[in-house]
């Protein structure tokens, strides 16, 4: 047993030597290997440009990878380095990215130290490169500072890696239903042959939180989806990013909603004014209309002209409603008041009982009397003359008379006795007595009160009177102190009688207003009614709007994300283990199966390159085809896409048949730069942009037959002739004249491609006017004489009409509310001058 596992360990030894040997003559030799190829890098750095060199040679960048074989696939990938400003009057938005494309182009397969190469932008123009384009672009700039923001890399396999910085500005269709509640889902559309995302459709385009430069949005994601559209030139891919957007909400509430609430309460606040303040309270009115209406037209400076009502539309509309009820229900308030007014003082007086008097008697008032002409008898006996005695006679008739009438209109009248008073005031202070009885008595009072004056004076009169004035004192004395006798019980018991407490008369009472005044019921009704309506409204409005998914795109685009992302992790699965496992067994099938393939490849390619080479050998690009011989018809037809218009022409020359395995060569823009291509000019263009991001959005083909497909992208600005009698219920025709620049209708003829309604065609969802309605499009053709000669002109018309929306929410209803508003005053009292001239 011991010998035996001797002459194992004896075997065992040699093999575990060689083995050992085997090894460290690797490792060396592996290491002499990097160390010369180190050495070679250092020293022969030339190496490099042989293989572009040999790379290059015989390369036509005119075809792309796999002409006339298998199709091209391009992945991409978006970096998105700056997301912002949002324009939403121009419903556009700008963004800053890193665009990536790779591709496989296996012409470019090469044997060298390193596994990438590392190049500039120089060897782009020289090698295909997908003509990727945006298809919503408005207006993309390709950064060029300091030099061509573009990454090239070629890596062993012919894997290609391009890189761009870009900065585009797209269309983004937005919906203001809900605005400033809304939210937007702004595409970016990618189109070329045939296109998959380079990471998958979750991670595929990256937008960094810092990038977000978005003062009126967040960006709450992006989603991405894929779609084919059909077209009269074949079937395209079209990749699609959806940024979606959330408006924020904190600029419009301190702009809008807080000043048209505090304007509403400001509004409600004349409630409780007094009815009585006519200015004051009509001032509150107008001034908070007028701030509704300056509010409303503020609100719509940041929107585009749209034809339907927003929420914040909606908002301002009842805020508006209220302010302007405020203002009517005081009109209601003051018309009410002075009607009433008006129906009380046409109400019959109502005449309280007059207070108990005690009344003088009839026996003493003619007591009185017959004392009085007693008295005037003995004036007349004393000398008095007959003339005085008769004018005496005469006014005594006229104070009573004129106290007689008094006595008739003093039944209605408050105050009427002071003259009475006055006319009686000498008779010893008794007539204040008789003046508070009755106006019979006040009358007889005056009278003797006249007469015991004229007693009194007459001793003067008759002193006056050369013949009796001697002899005669004695015999006045006497008299005076008789009348005094006769008069005085009476004139005491009148005195008496005045000394009595005095009892006034309540006059009749007129409709008084004291009743009316204070706070109105329609007054009381709206301080509660006003307030909870608008608190109702506001707890509705913000309930219905903050509660809607306005992300409505979001929805639909997640859903095709999730399809496409299933189909991705299934088709770009790679066996990666079935490779490991098969990799020795299959190698030699694969390399001589994959030799194959390049071989027939590289034979393919090379025979569309002496095709191309044979048609431009000889080829006067200057030349219009049949020159000298025939006229060149040119074929033509427009599709419009928003402003955006695909203008395709087509026509033949005969230079450029072929025979070959294809009948129709899709090529690039590089290859319209070098032959014939139709002068065409837009007649009423005033600005013109052919799109040129990432290349020139070009599509040519030529067909055996020598017939080429020329088609270009453009955005034309043209001039639109209106007449704006009727607006803003006008039509209008806007045309788009094209033609010929240098040649005549001798020369170069234009004629519509297929019918002249199929001619012009205009996508349903390619229409996104705000104030207009695109009714349709017709075609015509004209010709026109120059003093060059005469020249076709095609014209297609698109009919519009325009939207009143926005003018009936924006004048049509602020006019008819001012009006209505000036109306007012008409149920305003006319005495209220100042708050009907503010009114006005």
């Amino acid at each position: 047993m011991l010998s035996a596992k001797k002459e194992t360990v004896a075997a065992m030894r040699p093999a575990f030597v060689r083995t050992l040997f085997y090894f460290l003559c690797l490792a060396t030799c592996v290491r002499k290997i990097s160390g010369q190829t180190k050495k070679d890098e250092r020293i022969y750095p030339e190496n490099f440009t042989r293989i572009l060199d040999r790379l290059l040679d015989g390369y036509d960048n005119r075809l792309r990878p796999g002409f006339g074989g298998p199709v091209t696939e391009v992945k991409t990938d978006i970096y998105v380095t700056s997301f912002g400003p949002v324009s939403d009057v121009e419903m556009e938005y700008t963004m800053d990215v890193f665009f990536r494309q790779t591709w496989v182009d296996r012409r470019l397969k090469y044997e060298g130290p390193i596994e990438i190469l590392r190049l500039n932008n120089l060897m782009v123009t020289k090698v295909w490169t997908p003509d990727t384009f945006f298809r919503n672009g408005k207006r993309s700039v390709a950064h060029n500072m300091t030099a061509p923001n573009k990454l090239f890399r070629i890596m062993k396999n012919g894997t290609i890696l391009y890189t761009m910085r870009l900065t585009i500005i797209a269309e983004c269709p937005m919906k203001l239903v809900n605005f400033p509640m809304d939210g937007h889902a702004c595409p970016s559309n990618l189109e070329v042959m045939v296109y998959r995302w380079t990471k998958g459709p979750e991670h595929s385009v990256e937008v960094p939180p810092e990038s977000s430069s978005l003062v009126q949005y967040d960006l709450t994601g992006q989603t991405v989806s894929s779609e084919t559209i059909k077209s009269i030139t074949g079937e395209y891919v079209v990749m699609t990013v959806y940024f979606h957007l959330k408006r924020k909400m904190g600029y419009f509430m301190i702009q809008t909603y807080i000043p048209c609430i505090m304007t509403v309460i400001l509004s409600q606040v004349s409630f409780w004014i007094n009815k009585e303040s006519v200015p004051a309270r009509t001032v509150f009115g107008i001034t908070t209309v007028l701030t509704m209406t300056t509010l409303s037209i503020s609100a719509r400076h940041s929107l585009p002209k749209v034809s339907y009502a927003t929420a914040m539309d909606w908002f301002i509309a009842v805020c508006f409603a209220f302010v302007f009820s405020a203002l009517v229900e005081f009109a209601a308030v003051n018309y009410f008041t002075n009607a009433q007014l008006e129906r009380a003082k046409k109400k019959p007086a109502k005449c309280p009982p007059g207070p108990q008097t005690t009344p003088v008697k009839v026996k003493d008032t003619e007591e009185v009397l017959q004392v009085i002409f007693v008295s005037l008898k003995v004036a007349m006996a004393n000398g008095l003359k007959a003339l005085n005695f008769k004018d005496h006679l005469r006014s005594m008739s006229l104070i009573i008379s004129h106290q007689r009438a008094q006595s008739t209109t003093n039944v209605s009248g408050v105050g009427r006795a002071r003259p009475l008073r006055h006319l009686a005031s000498g008779a010893n202070g008794s007539s204040s007595a008789l003046s508070r009885t009755s106006p019979k008595s006040e009358s007889l009072l005056s009278v003797a009160s006249s007469s015991a004056q004229l007693v009194k004076s007459t001793p003067q009169a008759a002193a006056s009177t050369p013949d009796v004035m001697a002899g005669t004192t004695c015999k006045q004395n006497a008299n005076s102190s008789s009348l005094q006798q006769l008069l005085g019980p009476k004139l005491e018991h009148f005195q008496m009688m005045g000394n009595k407490p005095e009892i006034k008369q309540t006059p009749c009472s007129q409709p008084t207003t004291a009743g009316m005044g204070g706070t109105s019921k329609i007054d009381k009704y709206a301080r509660i009614l006003f307030p909870v309506s608008f608190g109702a409204f506001n707890m509705v409005y913000w309930v219905v709007y903050l509660s809607k998914d306005t992300a409505v795109a979001k929805a639909a685009a997640l859903l095709c994300v999730g399809v496409e992302a299933a189909m991705w992790s299934r088709e770009s699965a790679p066996p990666l283990l079935l490779c490991l496992l098969a990799l020795t067994a299959l190698w030699k099938t694969r390399s001589v199966s994959c030799d194959a393939q390049s071989d027939a490849f590289k034979t393919n390619i090379t025979l569309f390159t002496r095709i191309l080479d044979s048609l431009l050998d000889g080829y006067d690009n200057r030349l219009r085809p049949g020159l000298g011989d025939r006229i060149t018809e040119v074929k033509t037809n427009i599709y419009e896409y928003t402003i955006d218009v695909f203008f395709r022409q087509s026509w033949k020359d005969e230079r450029l048949k072929f025979s070959g395995p294809m009948n129709i060569l899709p090529l690039n823009n590089l290859m319209a730069s070098k032959i014939w291509t139709p002068d065409t000019f837009f007649h009423n263009g005033k600005k013109s942009v052919a799109h040129n991001m990432t290349m020139p959005n070009k599509l040519l083909r030529i067909k055996d037959d020598g017939t080429l497909l020329y088609t270009m992208r453009l955005t034309v600005h043209a001039e639109c002739p209106m007449h704006l009698e009727d607006f803003p219920m006008d039509f209008h025709s806007c045309p788009l004249k094209f033609g010929s620049y240098a040649y005549t209708i001798s020369e170069v003829t234009y004629a519509w491609t297929r019918n002249a309604s199929d001619s012009v065609v205009v996508e349903g969802e390619s229409s996104r006017l705000n104030q207009y309605d695109l009714l349709g499009q017709t075609v015509g053709q004209e010709t026109i004489k120059s003093s060059t000669g005469e020249y076709t002109v095609m014209t297609a018309h698109f009919h519009l009409k325009r939207k009143i929306g926005y003018f009936v929410i924006q004048t049509y209803l602020p006019c008819i509310m001012t009006v209505i508003l000036s109306q007012v005053s008409f149920w305003l009292n006319r005495e209220s001058v100042p708050a009907r001239t503010v009114l006005v």
